[in-house]
């Protein structure tokens, strides 16, 4: 599923991953981290 977001991501399309799984979040090029409704990083 990541390739397929990738590939979208690379043809121009926006694409938000919402997941609590650090593995998944490591795998994509960019992080926003927020904790209790505030961003943190």
């Amino acid at each position: 599923m990541l390739d397929l977001l990738g590939e979208l991501n690379r043809g121009g399309a926006a694409i938000v991953v919402i997941t609590h799984d650090r593995d998944v979040a490591a795998a994509l090029p960019r992080r926003v981290t927020i904790h209790d409704g505030r961003v943190t990083a």
